[in-house]
């Protein structure tokens, strides 16, 4: 029981932080990609 409970917690927690590391992780992604594009056309 007490493990169910912990595999449940932390699929939780992996959903939830998974998804908000890889909305940064794109973010991070698309900054770069446009500071590469304007430092080309500078």
């Amino acid at each position: 029981m007490r493990f169910w409970l912990m595999s449940k917690v932390d699929r939780f927690f992996t959903r939830k932080y998974g998804e908000a590391f890889s909305a940064f992780w794109m973010k991070f992604k698309f900054k770069e990609h446009l500071w590469s594009i304007s430092s080309r056309f500078s």
